[in-house]
């Protein structure tokens, strides 16, 4: 049997959710920057470098979108427009 969330205790629950995506956001960021940053510095660039940014960048992106949709989840909580969605339903994180 799970319990009907109180709208506060839900709040907060979409609240960490932000920081969490915004955290692993920030963290697809620095390893793009890291990966670019190795690449710009070798000597001799290794083979695979084009794939291992685009990778970066495409990991970035994906978590981009997820802290925004999360995001747009807790605006819209705050602002008493609608519920969420169920846990089941949530493509990431």
């Amino acid at each position: 049997m799970s319990s009907v969330p109180q709208p506060q205790s839900e709040l907060e629950h979409w609240r960490r959710r932000v920081k969490e995506a915004r955290s692993v956001w920030l963290g697809a960021v620095e390893q793009r920057e890291r990966m670019t940053e190795a690449l710009c510095h070798t000597a001799i660039p290794f083979q695979d470098g084009p794939f291992v940014i685009a990778k970066a960048r495409r990991a970035e992106a994906t978590a981009l979108a997820e802290y925004h949709r999360v995001l747009a989840i807790c605006k819209k909580l705050l602002m008493g427009e609608n519920s969420p969605p169920d846990e089941d339903e949530e493509l990431m994180i």
